[in-house]
């Protein structure tokens, strides 16, 4: 019993680690779409923010898990 649970909490762990990267890189592109000389590129940002929502949701799923 107490080995599933742990293998349940890494798993659920690697899943986050794995979550917080992709929003890392949709920060990046947050800040690429902003810092373009010419204009911000206000469609790529938004789409980002949609992106960044869907994976938070997913985030605080796993976090109700535990």
């Amino acid at each position: 019993m107490t080995q599933s649970y742990l293998a349940m909490m890494a798993d659920s762990l690697d899943k986050k680690i794995s979550l917080l990267k992709q929003i890392e890189a949709e920060n990046q592109k947050q800040h690429d779409a902003l810092a373009r000389p010419e204009a911000p590129d206000m469609d790529a940002f938004d789409a980002t923010i949609d992106t960044k929502a869907a994976l938070i949701e997913e985030l605080d799923q796993l976090n109700e898990g535990f």
